[in-house]
């Protein structure tokens, strides 16, 4: 798999109304962690940095080339996200502005399939990718609001667009690149043998009293 670099393509006739009218969604689901937090883990609180953060989400778009079994690769990489999250405990959950931290409830990341009935270099060149997602980049603000959202494009001709989006309170784009490196290697059935992602931001800025 190899990302593409996003520059203008010869086919520009297909617009983003267009290319939302091809889209359709086949399916949307929780993914759990594999195993259980530890209870010294159960809730994480926010550091007072990104207390004043802006409601917004960190998003990656990146696109694939053709993949051969297709399906196949998709199911694992589902598989691998409820492998990985344990190490990434609080993009599980969900956020309770009125405390200022994420709980518990390990409800699970959002994990969206949409079937796209054109090719993938259909895409290339248009100017707002964003406009693709059924995902809504935006604030995960409520406590409804999945953390983690990640999105999996299937186009016709067998590539791939994956859509990941987190709010920007939990990680900033280091973080993201790092969950998605895990995730890649995972998905590989290689070794994953990664550090924890550093999440203790919160215990060197204190919270605001």
């Amino acid at each position: 798999m190899g990302l593409l670099s996003l520059g203008r393509a010869s086919i520009d006739h297909i617009h983003t109304k267009l290319i939302k009218s091809l889209m359709n969604l086949m399916g949307k689901k929780l993914i759990k962690p594999c195993t259980p937090t530890y209870h010294n883990l159960r809730t994480h609180k926010l550091s007072f940095i990104d207390e004043v953060n802006p409601t917004m989400s960190a998003a990656s778009i990146n696109l694939y080339y053709r993949l051969n079994e297709c399906n196949r690769r998709v199911n694992n990489l589902e598989k691998s996200l409820a492998q990985i999250l344990p190490q990434f405990y609080p993009f599980a959950r969900r956020y309770r502005k009125e405390d200022q931290l994420v709980d518990s409830s390990n409800q699970g990341v959002e994990f969206v399939e949409v079937q796209v009935d054109c090719k993938l270099v259909d895409i290339i060149g248009l100017e707002d990718l964003n406009d693709l997602l059924l995902l809504e980049v935006g604030a995960a603000n409520e406590v409804i609001d999945p953390i983690t959202s990640l999105q999996i494009n299937k186009f016709k001709c067998g590539g791939i667009a994956t859509a990941t989006s987190i709010s920007h309170r939990i990680a900033d784009a280091a973080s993201l690149n790092t969950f998605l490196y895990a995730l890649a290697k995972a998905s590989q059935e290689s070794r994953l043998n990664l550090l924890s992602q550093n999440l203790i931001l919160h215990y060197i800025f204190q919270v605001r009293i």
